[in-house]
């Protein structure tokens, strides 16, 4: 951290932070007003949905990341705040590469099983965080 240029914390911060904070903000008095039900479940509460997620990469060691992926998890801890609202909150953790991208390696993540561990965080809301992880990452 303390090779790291406060420009690269302030640019990470500034697109993962602040984009987060400004799409939460921008869309929260909709989610609030008029949460989303889940039609097959008529019986089931409204609950409005914000999923976000972190990646970690062996390629990607700028402590502007990691600093900023804990921010962003400190965020999503803000969620009981929102649950009152009937708002659910959930974080994808994607450790490794993610296939078709500049940075995959050969055991990169499929986006299928990244979107599918998405689905199944939305759809089940038993938890708030769920993991995804490249095989032979550390």
């Amino acid at each position: 951290m303390l090779l790291t240029a406060p420009e690269d914390i302030e640019r990470a911060f500034d697109i993962g932070i602040r984009g987060l904070l400004t799409c939460v903000q921008e869309v929260l008095e909709d989610l609030k007003s008029n949460p989303v039900r889940r039609s097959w479940s008529p019986t089931e509460r409204s609950v409005s949905t914000i999923l976000k997620q972190n990646k970690f990469s062996k390629l990607l060691e700028a402590d502007g990341v990691a600093l900023e992926n804990a921010a962003k998890s400190k965020l999503v801890a803000s969620r009981e705040r929102l649950r009152e609202f009937d708002i659910y909150v959930g974080e994808v953790m994607i450790a490794g590469s993610v296939k078709g991208t500049a940075t995959s390696t050969q055991t990169a993540i499929e986006p299928t099983a990244i979107a599918e561990t998405f689905w199944s965080l939305a759809q089940a809301r038993d938890t708030t965080r769920a993991r995804i992880v490249e095989s032979g990452f550390a």
